[in-house]
């Protein structure tokens, strides 16, 4: 299932597209302003940017200046007044794929994303397979327990991969072809957790003007990815057990019960046991959760993997960026020295970056020398990472 960033400041507006493009089978979420929207994406990935051009704290195209900055490669639709199609126009120029004008007709916006979804992507969601020693260990538990129903709990450091590890499960299982719905779990509030959980009837409470699809009813036959679980309060983590333990829900505003099939996958970089000895998790939760475990490995535990990561983000940007990108393997060699090294892109992108001429596409000034004269180790004046492809 593909999932969409909304950036509107009109929450009814936003809402109502919202549920429109629930019923069409896509997943969503909503920001007001540009530091929400910036959160969002910093916390997970996304398919599409659907955005208002004017909100309260700026104009959208700086929030597509700062995710060019950061390498997104997120397509990003605008949406503005006839009077402001100038600048709609600027940010097409910064990388923006189209815009549509306001009022916005539900079957253009259908058929511009259509479009959008119907380019092939060759973008940050494509993942890099590790084949160190504890990768393979990891992979090989994923094949294992994907075609079970039996509910995963992903354990793992920040930026370590866990929703790539939850994506694997879903599209090694049975239920391929049906939703994976993943859901920050830090976002979820305790007013609004069972609206967000169960969704909601018409008039329930002030500003539901609409019947409203609920998680488990979206991902309905397939995946419901749990990220952060950690996060819930102790209300919701009710709330999800008793649905857990029932198999059903009601609608907030509803009096008709529904039954749901959903295979449950969580994650958290959280030590879930030092939160139940705290009071801060529930331990039955933690049970149902954690029928099966699966670890994922830092960077610095998979240290054969390091530079073919970098050759795979050299590649990556090279193609993105249709220039040629050379010297950068024994910069980021360095990496080795790191003795937490769970992330690689704070390494690789600046590095790229120096390496990369986009005017030109080629390195210029001097090799990096140490030592004086003596060439960078590696022998006779060239390590074998700078060498021309």
């Amino acid at each position: 299932m593909k999932t969409i960033l909304i950036l509107e400041d009109d929450v009814i507006f936003s809402r109502s597209i919202g549920n429109w493009l629930k019923k069409k089978g896509m997943a969503t979420e909503h920001a007001a302003t540009l530091s929400a929207a910036r959160k969002a994406l910093s916390a997970r990935e996304f398919d599409l940017v659907l955005a208002d051009l004017r909100l309260p704290d700026g104009n959208s195209t700086s929030l597509l200046e700062w995710m060019n900055e950061r390498f997104y490669a997120t397509p990003f639709l605008i949406m503005t007044n006839y009077g402001q199609v100038e600048n709609a126009v600027e940010a097409m120029q910064l990388g923006a794929v189209n815009y549509l004008c306001k009022p916005v007709q539900p079957d253009r916006l259908l058929e511009a994303i259509g479009k959008i979804f119907s380019r092939p992507r060759h973008d940050g969601n494509e993942f890099y397979r590790g084949e160190s020693a504890k990768a393979r260990e990891m992979y090989q538990l994923v094949g294992l327990v994907a075609r079970s129903d039996i509910s995963v709990l992903i354990r793992g450091a920040s930026g370590t991969g866990k929703e790539h590890i939850a994506r694997e499960l879903h599209e090694q299982s049975h239920r391929r072809d049906k939703p994976f719905v993943p859901v920050d779990c830090g976002t979820i509030t305790g007013d609004l957790a069972k609206s967000e959980f169960f969704g909601h009837r018409k008039g329930t409470f002030t500003g539901a003007y609409g019947d409203r699809y609920g998680l488990f009813q979206v991902a309905d036959g397939g995946t419901l990815f749990l990220d952060e679980i950690g996060n819930l309060s102790p209300e919701t983590q009710m709330l999800l057990l008793r649905a857990l333990q029932e198999r059903r829900y009601k609608p907030v505003g509803s009096t008709q019960e529904y039954t749901f099939d959903v295979r449950l996958v969580a994650a958290t970089n959280e030590n879930l046991e030092r939160a139940i000895s705290e009071g801060r998790f529930r331990e039955d939760l933690f049970h149902r959760l954690n029928e099966f475990t699966i670890n994922v490995p830092p960077l610095s535990e998979c240290g054969e993997d390091i530079l073919p990561l970098a050759e795979f983000f050299v590649k990556h940007f090279s193609e993105k960026h249709r220039k040629p990108v050379r010297g950068l393997i024994s910069e980021i060699s360095l990496a080795r020295l790191y003795t937490r090294a769970e992330k690689l892109h704070p390494t690789c992108r600046p590095a790229l970056c120096r390496r990369m001429d986009l005017t030109g596409g080629t390195e210029s000034g001097p090799r990096r020398r140490t030592g004086g004269n003596r060439p960078h180790s590696g022998g006779k004046g060239k390590t074998a990472a700078s060498q021309d492809p």
